[in-house]
């Protein structure tokens, strides 16, 4: 983990940002199983709702990098972040799409034959936030460890949707009653594993920083900057 210290006040207000909106995402996945859990109408509709938050602060962080940007390019890795943060908050507003797709399953599953969900996509959600969180957090903090951490659970993702779409088609093919609502759950794993892939192949692409001395006039002055420059567009 590197030291934040030498971040300037917009970086860290752009970092505040970023917890924000990571926050609000990863509150609307725990919301939107436990109102699948829960055959929770009103918690779903709110979730539904409050997805228009998640929106707003991704423009308001777009807005505050075009302000960055037009008072002068960030350079090092202050311009790693802006860029950075830019991709990020775009990801983090794909996840609350995907929590609100789910929560617009349970009023579907609700009108059909309903039947308890799997004990498995609880814990499939579980892990996807913490997917979330960790990767959210391996931005700010910098941890370049964190985000290879997050990258490397995508497999045990994997291994949970392989397990839910083998149950369910179970359910489809022993009790006809359950097709339309396995259907739905099996969809709701699909978006599961879309906030995990988010996570781990967008959210956690830190680009790498290095150590580097430089002379100062009051002496040697370590700073972090880019191992390679981002490019900005193709």
């Amino acid at each position: 983990m590197t030291d934040n210290s030498d971040l300037t006040p917009q970086i860290r207000e752009l970092h505040g940002l970023i917890a924000e909106i990571g926050t609000l995402a990863e509150a609307s996945v725990n919301q939107a199983v436990d109102a699948l859990v829960r055959q929770d109408s009103i918690l779903a509709n709110l979730i539904i709702q409050s997805d228009a938050k998640i929106d707003e602060l991704e423009l308001r962080i777009d807005q505050f990098a075009i302000r960055l940007f037009a008072q002068g390019l960030p350079e090092g890795a202050a311009l790693l972040d802006v860029v950075t943060a830019l991709k990020i908050s775009t990801e983090l507003s794909r996840i609350g799409e995907f929590s609100k797709a789910i929560a617009n399953s349970v009023n579907q599953i609700k009108r059909q034959n309903y039947f308890e969900p799997l004990t498995l996509i609880s814990a499939m959600a579980e892990l996807v936030q913490k997917m979330a969180r960790d990767s959210t957090n391996a931005f700010i903090t910098h941890d370049l460890k964190l985000a290879d951490n997050v990258i490397v659970r995508e497999p045990k993702l994997n291994e949970h949707y392989n397990l839910i779409f083998r149950d369910l088609v179970t359910y489809m093919t022993t009790r006809p009653s359950t097709i339309s609502s396995a259907a739905k759950l099996l969809d709701v794993a699909r978006n599961l594993e879309r906030i995990g892939e988010a996570a781990a192949y967008e959210i956690s692409k830190v680009l790498p920083f290095v150590e580097k001395e430089i002379q100062t006039p009051l002496g040697i002055s370590v700073h972090k900057v880019l191992k390679e420059q981002p490019v900005l567009a193709t």
